[in-house]
């Protein structure tokens, strides 16, 4: 494919310092990575213009498709392994993007031995499945492709941490922010695309790279590239069924038989690691006659129903008499009545004794932690649907430590609102003290506007978030629970 780098060899040199390495020999790509484009352009906030975003998504979806097809699974899809080549950049002056570094590649469906359980691929780009040690399919290198749509767009990859494992948790359990309060110039549509492809369930992520990309230039009002068929790249299957086995060419006859023996273990046990996973719809296509005793895709059969045998008579049952039916109905009754009696008794001093419990928090946003200089020394804070604050008043966070709360320096600074939306960067101290490692809760309260703060006033605290110290670097942002103040339950007082 002229979109992936051509190997011409694969030898072992033995040598005395580090024995035994393997090597590949491949083609020489004149050229940056599209990492370095990345420092270049997106991370100093100099975005791509979307011909060129097109450009670039166009030209390795049909790379890693061309690969999915023939069942290789790439499995460290990342800008450092995406070459620009200067020598044909086809009217761009980034150059040509070439898919390079099969290291770690392996055929889908293929024996996976030790790999199976080790986590392979880059923190910053490995997918939720990756994360917990399975071998993943297709899906796994689009959500990898769906990492590098986000970083080109925000600035900056969705989950960041101090070290691996932080990381490939947030992959796990940590919900992205929407690029759109990163870059607020994306459009929402696209917004859309970035999340849907970096997707926890890899049955809600595209079905191909190419229906990605098909996607992102509808977002973006950018016309289809040509030869990407609109209708054939979101639909998946018609380019690429994943529950193809290996060796049939699409068109072939997929017989229920057949499917079922060929299916990689792999995907099935993906599959059980979501609690909700959508079922794949195969293809229906005309099949050859066969005997009715196997039903095969396509065919809607019916079977007969075996005729049941005739029930043995029944014996005669023997007859109640009446006084004895009355008196059993007459315990059950007593029974139930004292049951509930009992209960009601027992609700009432439920009632009496404990709080009624906090309705369920609204989360208006998140707050993250960014990791700037090797600690977590920023804060950065992104709500949504935030009123106003009422005249000669004004909005302030808060980091505090729940366990003393008679400490007098707590970290405190002003928002402001725009249309409803906070969006602020804290910049922390001279000495770059580690925010998140030092507090435990966050707060927005309500404050007289042009007043010199030490704490916050505990009778107008509007939103909370509970931190904790666990790798985790994002956490959400909830409503205050309307209860009293002096309520235990309650994670604003």
């Amino acid at each position: 494919h002229p979109n992936i780098v051509q190997i011409h060899d694969f030898q072992f040199s033995d040598t005395k310092e580090a024995g035994t390495i393997a090597y590949m020999v491949m083609d020489y790509v004149e050229g940056g990575t599209l990492a370095n484009y990345i420092g270049a352009t997106s991370r100093k906030g100099l975005f791509p213009p979307a011909a060129d975003m097109v450009y670039l998504f166009h030209a390795i979806s049909l790379a890693l498709d061309y690969a999915h097809r023939r069942g290789m699974i790439h499995r460290d899809i990342k800008p450092a392994n995406i070459l620009l080549d200067k020598r044909n950049p086809k009217g761009k002056s980034m150059g040509e993007p070439i898919l390079t570094d099969f290291g770690i590649a392996r055929l889908q469906g293929a024996a996976a031995g030790n790999l199976t359980a080790t986590i392979l691929g880059t923190p910053r780009y490995v997918s939720p499945e990756q994360a917990r040690g399975l071998p993943g399919d297709e899906r796994t290198d689009l959500y990898s492709l769906g990492i590098i749509l986000y970083e080109m767009m925000a600035g900056v990859t969705p989950f960041q941490g101090d070290n691996p494992i932080a990381i490939m948790m947030q992959h796990l359990y940590e919900m992205p922010r929407p690029p759109i309060l990163l870059n607020p110039t994306i459009p929402p549509a696209l917004s859309e695309v970035i999340l849907q492809s970096i997707a926890k369930n890899p049955a809600e992520r595209f079905p191909t790279a190419s229906a990605m990309t098909v996607a992102l230039a509808q977002a973006l009002n950018v016309p289809v590239p040509a030869g990407l068929s609109t209708s054939q790249s979101m639909n998946g299957e018609l380019d690429y069924n994943p529950l193809q086995p290996p060796g049939l060419a699409p068109g072939s006859d997929l017989s229920a038989a057949h499917l079922q023996a060929s299916l990689p273990s792999p995907l099935t046990q993906l599959s059980e690691d979501y609690i909700q996973t959508s079922i794949i719809t195969p293809v229906h296509r005309t099949p050859a006659p066969v005997s009715t005793a196997i039903p095969r895709e396509g065919i809607s059969i019916t079977p007969l129903s075996p005729v049941a045998p005739l029930a043995p008579p029944e014996k005669p049952r023997r007859k109640l008499s009446g006084a004895f039916v009355a008196v059993i109905v007459c315990i059950i009754i007593l029974v139930g009545i004292a049951a509930s009696t009992a209960a009601l008794l027992a609700l009432q001093h439920q009632a009496g004794a404990t709080a009624t419990p906090n309705p369920t928090a609204v989360v208006v946003g998140h707050v993250a932690f960014t990791n700037g200089r090797g600690t977590f020394d920023q804060v950065e804070i992104d709500l949504q649907n935030i009123p106003a604050p009422p005249a000669g008043k004004t909005y302030y966070a808060w980091l505090d430590i729940v366990s003393d709360s008679g400490e007098s320096a707590m970290p405190h600074w002003q928002l402001c609102t725009v249309q409803g939306v906070v969006h602020c960067l804290y910049p922390g101290d001279a000495q770059h003290s580690n925010l998140l490692q030092k507090n435990d809760r966050f707060l927005i309260t309500e404050e007289n506007a042009g007043v010199s703060l030490d704490i916050p006033n505990p009778i107008a605290r509007l939103y909370y978030a509970e931190l904790s110290h666990n790798g985790v670097a994002t956490f959400e942002v909830k409503k205050c629970p309307s209860s009293s103040a002096t309520n235990a339950s309650n994670p604003c007082r």
